[in-house]
């Protein structure tokens, strides 16, 4: 299967690139050595993950979401 394409807003996809890049800046600046980002991170995919599943199988379960753009 190639590459899918998928739709979205303008506004979205400038919220998406602002977070990713706070998250950049974050953990260029050692915030992935804070004393409890392993806990925030463990609370939120208990929150969210079904047994098994880490922080890429939701994404792809969020891609459900988004339309795909058709060739």
């Amino acid at each position: 299967m190639g590459e899918r394409y998928f739709i979205v807003s303008e506004s979205e996809l400038r919220e998406l690139i602002h977070d990713s890049l706070m998250f950049c800046a974050l953990q260029n600046e050692g915030v992935d050595n804070w004393n409890w980002y392993d806990e925030s991170i463990q609370r939120f995919l208990d929150a969210n993950a079904a047994p098994g599943e880490d922080e890429y199988d939701i994404a792809e379960k969020e891609l459900n979401n988004y339309d795909v753009l058709e060739d």
